[in-house]
């Protein structure tokens, strides 16, 4: 991540932490709200902009600055012997999933009717595995970052990565809060990289607008799952033609 990004990053925080929308902060700064938007993703901010935001969230430079300290701090990717731990123990994972994504060790002892001598030794084993530490109060600070990466072929992804795609579409998708759009295109390898991109570019607008959404109270939000995937396909049926396989490299016309 750039310094830019970076320094973008640490402004969409404290539109969060401030409870400010994107249409509140143009109001302030007087532009339009799409003003606002393309400054936020695109960049292009210059230092007058700048402190004028600043000034507009009763912030400075400097706590700018420490936040994106600690954002570059946070790791998005877990070790091998924390993804191991994870992996073997789907209780253990549970707790750390709510954790990260910023619920309260009193949140999950009320949703689950955990006691709170049940809780303590899952969370010694994560302040263990570096995931979290354990604060006076039985409060936790989080070590790692929401948005985690699970390593390609690793414990998690051999463990549940099946188990996960397939309760996701065994499910219907009828409904306004529900959505599914399957396309098989022949394309060229140009578009394949256009569409990669926006792909990208759209799972960082969808961790934005988690990340703003965690200033809402509890009941206003929902988990949600989302799926973008892509890459060289064809469905069997689809490349047999009265039961011959085509010749390697091709499909049927």
């Amino acid at each position: 991540m750039t310094q830019v990004e970076s320094l973008i990053q640490a402004l969409k925080q404290v539109l969060r932490g401030r409870g400010v929308t994107y249409s509140e902060l143009a109001h302030r700064l007087e532009i339009s709200e799409s003003s606002v938007k393309r400054l936020l993703s695109r960049g292009g901010l210059t230092l007058e902009r700048l402190e004028q935001i600043c000034a507009c969230l009763e912030t400075d430079f400097l706590e700018l600055a420490k936040r994106m300290q600690r954002e570059q701090a946070e790791p998005r990717d877990l070790t091998l012997k924390q993804e191991e731990a994870l992996a073997d123990d789907s209780r253990l994972l549970a707790i750390a999933y709510h954790l990260i994504n910023g619920w309260t060790p009193a949140r999950i002892r009320k949703t689950y009717g955990v006691s709170e001598a049940g809780l303590t030794g899952p969370l010694v084993k994560l302040d263990r595995l570096g995931l979290i530490d354990l604060m006076p109060g039985g409060e936790v600070k989080v070590k790692v970052a929401r948005n985690l990466r699970w390593r390609q072929d690793g414990p998690l992804h051999r463990r549940y990565t099946q188990q996960a795609l397939s309760e996701f579409f065994a499910s219907g998708f009828g409904g306004k809060d529900k959505r599914l759009r399957f396309m098989a295109r022949e394309v060229s390898l140009d578009s394949i990289g256009r569409v990669l991109e926006r792909i990208e570019r759209f799972a960082a607008e969808f961790e934005e607008l988690a990340d703003m959404d965690q200033a809402r109270a509890d009941d206003a939000r929902v988990n949600v799952g989302l799926v973008l995937a892509l890459r060289p396909w064809t469905l069997s049926v689809l490349t047999r033609l009265d039961g011959a396989s085509p010749s390697p490299g091709k499909t049927l016309r």
